[in-house]
């Protein structure tokens, strides 16, 4: 592809909030020309100078490999700043937050079926806080979905053939030739949405902040929903016996979540689990009525709860310990705790008066209890099948369910000083209340249950250390194989 070409290209093609990604694949389409040409002939000098350029000087976010000029004079726009000035509107709203700008983003092509088949992707399908296309209101595409690959949001020939088309020949858009009169921009955007990005471009105004997670934010939970509480800081300056300790952050840290999960234990053991304590306890001690004997069925209750309990305190085992004090931190999500905790510690640092301890520990046990609630459902929707299955999920698909059940809180930080307000504002989408309900096989039998004895792999083991018959050895192997299809 030779600089002096006349490229086949109008700047009407480009349209509001479209992503440099379906720009450059229309661009592609039109003078049918490689990705690779496309960025040896708008790149920097330093990028034409390089054989085999990089990731980074591919990445769409800032453009760094391109000159401004040659795309100027290829696109009939300054494309380069008006990218720039898109990813920083939709990323202000976060600039409290210590985090790069891309972390907001999507790492691969995230698209909409409706715009793809117009040519169009834009920015809002590539923005995490952002869950389905703003446009069509229908779920995103994440993969190919032939092959099932991922495609990196690069001006790059990895996973993508021919314009809009995946390397396995899958067909994401397709257009006859000169079929650019089908390009069209994005629907009208949602009111909410559209003020919010109004509101962006000028926060000079500003008098709040806000912290989320980049990973399970929503934005329409932040600008639609009603805060679902509000803590009120004081309007006089944060005492030294008020603010965060960095000494002991790491042991109240530990304190705090750790007694938000057992409170949410206590409550589910006084509650709903309340008649199932002997079920638990038949399964976490793997209770039998003897030696000979095959196990009893899984009580759904006892299974949710005993799986719910390994997964989020990562214990090693199912068996033992079940009601032990030292799994009682939530593991799980210990990287997203240790998330909130560090932000919400960092505004102290810039703004000593605007958090406290206090609000630290209200932030730390609304996410723990609110993503234990969460997280105990799902395992309990599950318990009916996998129980009479005797079988369990994957790590992979937990770490999938926490996907899922990670609420997606967001605090607004609130500071009116001409009108002596300072709050925090807690946003979440509305949790479900009710858990699915199940008929328990052990209703009729929990007296006898009590008399089970336990044969755990410890205990055969030394039962076959004292008497090593053949019984006994094959009983030991009943027992492993039970446990191992329960493990994970």
């Amino acid at each position: 592809m030779d600089k002096k070409i006349n490229f086949i290209w109008r700047k009407e093609w480009i349209f509001q909030y479209e992503s440099p990604w379906s720009v450059f694949e229309k661009f592609a389409f039109a003078n049918y020309v490689d990705r690779n040409d496309i960025l040896r002939t708008l790149g920097t000098d330093e990028v034409k100078a390089i054989k085999n350029p990089g990731d980074f000087r591919r990445e769409l976010f800032e453009l760094h490999g391109f000159d401004s000029s040659s795309l100027y004079k290829a696109l009939g726009c300054n494309f380069k700043e008006s990218n720039s000035d898109l990813v920083h509107c939709l990323t202000i709203t976060f600039s409290q937050i210590s985090v790069p700008n891309a972390i907001w983003f999507h790492k691969d092509v995230h698209w909409c079926d409706k715009c793809i088949k117009e040519g169009y992707h834009s920015w809002f399908h590539q923005f995490k806080p952002l869950h389905t296309c703003v446009f069509h209101k229908l779920p995103l595409i994440k993969k190919c979905p032939s092959c099932l690959k991922t495609i990196p949001f690069i001006l790059s020939n990895k996973q993508l053939d021919f314009a809009f088309n995946c390397i396995c020949g899958f067909c994401i858009s397709s257009f006859p030739p000169a079929g650019w009169n089908m390009w069209k921009g994005p629907k009208k955007l949602d009111k909410s949405l559209l003020e919010w990005i109004e509101n962006n471009k000028d926060q000079t105004q500003s008098c709040c902040s806000w912290i989320t997670h980049p990973e399970y934010s929503n934005l329409f939970v932040m600008i639609d929903g009603a805060p679902e509480a509000i803590y009120h800081l004081s309007c006089n300056n944060t005492t030294d016996k008020e603010k965060i300790s960095y000494s002991s952050k790491y042991d109240i840290f530990e304190e705090v979540c750790s007694n938000a999960f057992q409170k949410f234990e206590f409550d589910l053991l006084d509650g709903i689990l309340l008649d199932h304590v002997d079920c638990i306890e038949q399964l976490a001690e793997l209770k039998k009525s003897s030696m000979s004997s095959e196990f009893p069925m899984i009580c759904p209750y006892a299974y949710a709860y005993v799986f719910f309990k390994k997964s989020i305190s990562r214990k090693e085992t199912f068996y033992n310990d079940i009601f032990n004090g030292k799994y009682s931190f939530p593991e799980l999500i210990r990287k997203e705790l240790i998330f909130f905790s560090n932000q919400i510690s960092k505004k102290q640092s810039k703004k000593p008066y605007s958090v406290n301890q206090d609000l630290l520990n209200w932030i730390l046990e609304k996410i723990v209890l609110q993503f234990c609630k969460k997280f105990f459902r799902n395992w309990l929707e599950k318990a009916g099948k996998l129980s009479e299955e005797i079988c369990v999920p994957t790590w992979s698909e937990i770490e999938e369910m926490k996907m899922q059940c990670f609420p997606d809180f967001a605090f607004k930080f609130i500071e009116d000083i001409e009108n002596n307000l300072r709050c925090v504002e807690s946003y979440c989408s509305i949790l479900k209340t009710e858990y699915i309900s199940y008929e328990c096989d052990n209703d009729t039998n929990r007296e006898e249950m009590r008399l089970y004895n336990s044969f755990t792999p410890q205990r055969m083991a030394l039962i076959v250390m004292d008497e090593p018959t053949l019984k006994n050895m094959q009983l030991k192997k009943s027992v492993e194989s039970y446990v191992k299809k329960l493990s994970f």
